[in-house]
């Protein structure tokens, strides 16, 4: 319905800020200190998502697999 009233036709991506940040949140504190997180672009080609991502579990290890990404 906010789409709708936004006038927003195409499709786009609904994220729940908090919640994604929540669940970063579970990822760092589960994770082994000695494991590096490498993040997958696959099903996610969204550079600023990607970048947030990044910052909040303190890694710049990508598997990428879309040349915009590649070039950022």
């Amino acid at each position: 319905e906010a789409l709708k009233a936004a006038e927003i036709f195409r499709p786009c991506l609904v994220l729940d800020r908090d919640r994604l940040d929540s669940n970063i949140a579970l990822v760092k504190e589960r994770l082994a200190p000695a494991l590096a997180v490498r993040l997958v672009d696959k099903s996610l080609p969204c550079m600023p998502l990607l970048s947030h991502i990044a910052r909040a579990l303190e890694t710049n290890r990508f598997m990428t697999f879309h040349p915009p990404v590649t070039q950022a």
